[in-house]
């Protein structure tokens, strides 16, 4: 009987160690890897309940994209319910998300994330265009169901410009914004800017087999030069009143 004690004495105190002590890798193993979530963490530190490690997106069409390191609380509690419940956030404010897993899928609330468009170009294969300026991502609401991502959020690409083929210039685009919406369909856009050089306005979107459809109107707003005029028209096509059209497929 004492041995028996023992025994079980033992494997509540291994039970209770590793409950408190759960590695941080438990959190891409359980919650993302076995979900197929768009999400995975990589070089994870710390544990389960309190750690930072790289975040990678894999969004529809696009490469995945590497986030800011970041550092995530968990409440012990809510895990005892099978829920594992917290917050992101990256040491230099690029990102911030309370989170919940459980298995199946993955609940964001109030995410924002900050990144030079360089970084987001690579992921959505448009490094050619060589796009500068800095973006905001934000979403109320995210939810990720057996690795397929919804909800709607807006993306803000500020100081926005773009080199253009067979020239030494780039478009000065302003800020542009697109309306964002992620479903099993794969991601929709709505877009357009204030500011700069020309005129943006137009729709599109990426489905999860990377086919891309786009309609775009591009009106310039200014004199931009020969150089600049034909780049743009072999983008697209010419439209009356000055303007292009740019159209995939």
């Amino acid at each position: 009987m004492k041995k028996l004690s023992l025994v079980i004495t033992l494997l509540l105190v291994l039970a209770f160690g590793f409950f408190f002590f759960a590695p941080a890798a438990l959190l891409d193993t359980w919650f993302l890897h076995k979900n197929n979530s768009v999400l995975r963490l990589s070089n994870t530190e710390g544990s389960l309940w309190s750690g930072e490690g790289q975040i990678i997106v894999h969004l529809p069409g696009a490469e995945g994209l590497k986030l800011p390191k970041a550092h995530w609380r968990v409440s012990p509690i809510a895990a005892l319910t099978g829920r594992i419940s917290g917050r992101l956030s990256a040491a230099d404010g690029s990102l911030s998300a309370d989170f919940d897993a459980v298995q199946g899928g993955q609940h964001l609330r109030e995410v924002k994330l900050k990144m030079p468009m360089t970084s987001l170009a690579m992921a959505l294969m448009l490094s050619a265009l060589s796009p500068e300026g800095e973006t905001t991502l934000a979403f109320p609401q995210l939810s990720i169901q057996n690795g397929v991502p919804a909800g709607e959020g807006d993306l803000l690409w500020q100081n926005a410009s773009l080199f253009l083929p067979n020239t030494s210039k780039r478009l000065n685009l302003g800020d542009v914004r697109a309306h964002l919406s992620l479903s099993a369909n794969g991601m929709s856009f709505v877009i357009s800017n204030q500011g700069g050089q020309a005129r943006l306005s137009g729709m599109g979107s990426i489905s999860g087999a990377r086919a891309t459809q786009l309609d775009l109107a591009i009106v310039p707003t200014e004199d931009l030069g020969a150089d600049i005029q034909v780049a743009l028209a072999q983008l697209g096509r010419s439209e009356a009143g000055g303007g292009f059209k740019i159209s995939k497929p």
